[in-house]
């Protein structure tokens, strides 16, 4: 597969939980806190059903679970892809359902991307709702997306070219047969355990 050009004028959008890393920042986030202060998150559950839902309950624990981006499981492929991706002159945007706080700290961290979009307390920044700001912002079939689960079919619908991590591949292929694919990663190495480690010493409470 070729690589992006600087002539090539379609941004490159790239989730972060499940692609990007090989973790979700809003479940270890709530599963962080929750084990320091049990009584505190099973409140701030009961509070987020008066107050938005998910999109608040992940802004809350944005705010009082600190994220160390140097030590989240990254997938080292798919990284590797986007920094060749973005030394090309691609536009890179890190779009994800994680908040928005979490989504710009790692997109500092990292320094390929653009623009970081993430849940903002009041949208949850996934499937329709990312398709919706994804064609909001480029236009339909106007970005190519990097995604991993059933949510990101809404997206892929949307953009010009999939890119497929994991066994997302198939769901993609199943679900939608005609559209192109870019690139397919698949997971490589490591355990579960050892993935689910690096990204709870990233959190702090």
């Amino acid at each position: 597969m070729a690589k992006a050009t600087v002539t090539d004028s379609i941004p490159l959008c790239v989730d972060l939980d499940g692609t990007l890393i090989r973790t979700d920042l809003g479940v270890e986030s709530f599963f962080r806190f929750l084990r320091l202060f049990p009584a505190a998150a099973l409140w701030l559950i009961l509070r987020s059903s008066f107050h938005g839902g998910r999109p608040w309950l992940k802004r809350e624990l944005a705010g009082r679970v600190a994220m160390k981006p140097e030590f989240l499981p990254f997938e080292e492929d798919v990284l590797s892809w986007c920094r060749e991706e973005a030394r090309a002159g691609r536009t890179l945007v890190l779009a994800t359902g994680s908040d928005e706080i979490y989504a710009r700290e790692v997109a500092r961290h990292l320094g390929i991307f653009r623009e970081a979009l993430g849940s903002d307390g009041r949208v949850n920044l996934v499937g329709r709702a990312k398709a919706a700001a994804l064609v909001g912002k480029f236009g339909r079939q106007g970005f190519d997306y990097a995604g991993d689960s059933t949510a990101d079919i809404h997206v892929w619908r949307s953009c010009r070219r999939a890119i497929a991590t994991g066994p997302a591949a198939a769901l993609l292929r199943r679900r939608l047969p005609g559209m192109p694919v870019e690139r397919v990663f698949e997971r490589r190495g490591g355990t579960g355990s050892t993935f689910l480690a690096a990204a709870r010493r990233g959190l702090t409470a």
